[in-house]
């Protein structure tokens, strides 16, 4: 399953989505057939596989279960946010989700088709290219966020299929419904990461709301689809809904 090679979104508009990850800085661009693989400078994976869409786009709202946003990496958060918003995408509320140690914020930006990518400026980062290049303002694909309804149920099929877990989180801040625009002011939340053992990008985040039931949203023609990796041999879906498919390359 790790590691992960890209996310894959659909897209009613190719050149919409390209556009709006072209902001983001992903400026490497190969078109292979009726998909776009689109890469930050520099990074060896992490990217983004843009596909035509096969039916409308289906927003995650509040605890909904489903694909909860693709995470990058800035190194100036309010630089980020800005550069997004005059470019004319929905951009939300920065948000504090420290913790202890950990000097934490992040923002949500909505892109085309109601793709979600969250801005994360961290104190202690993953690996990604601005450790190389810390005066760029964006990194590669950091991590894709997904919530579930049983973080360690799904933890633990991950796992049985060689996956790398690393710290189980269990918090209550407010930056947490600022962040996600939901409904109560502080949510309990559970998280893991999932990555290969190199805990190299894209790592997989699961998120649960605790005590809160979530509705599944309904396959996503447009959207976030999933993870691709060139460590499956076929296509398929975890307990907790999510796709995992195979990286067909020929270069």
């Amino acid at each position: 399953m790790f590691p992960a090679s890209d996310v894959v979104v659909g897209a009613t508009d190719r050149d919409a989505m390209v556009r709006f990850f072209g902001v983001l800085g992903f400026s490497e661009r190969t078109d292979r057939g009726d998909e776009t693989r689109l890469m930050a400078p520099g990074a060896a994976a992490a990217g983004i596989v843009v596909v035509p869409a096969s039916g409308p786009s289906n927003r995650r709202l509040g605890y909904d279960l489903g694909p909860g946003a693709i995470d990058i990496y800035t190194s100036d958060i309010a630089a980020g946010a800005a550069r997004l918003a005059e470019a004319g995408y929905e951009v939300g509320t920065i948000a504090d989700l420290s913790l202890g140690p950990v000097q934490l914020t992040q923002v949500r930006v909505f892109g085309p088709d109601d793709v979600p990518v969250v801005l994360v400026a961290s104190s202690h980062r993953r690996s990604s290219v601005l450790d190389d290049d810390p005066g760029r303002l964006f990194s590669e694909g950091h991590s894709l966020v997904w919530v579930v309804a049983a973080r360690d149920a799904e933890s633990e099929w991950w796992v049985d299929q060689g996956a790398t877990k690393g710290m189980d989180l269990d918090f209550e801040v407010p930056g947490v419904s600022a962040l996600l625009a939901l409904p109560d002011p502080l949510v309990p939340v559970r998280m893991t990461m999932l990555s290969d053992a190199d805990v190299a990008p894209f790592r997989l985040e699961l998120l649960e709301f605790v005590g809160i039931p979530g509705e599944a949203r309904s396959p996503q023609g447009a959207g976030i689809l999933g993870l691709r990796s060139s460590s499956v041999l076929s296509d398929s879906v975890s307990p907790g809904g999510i796709p995992i498919m195979v990286e067909h390359r020929t270069d």
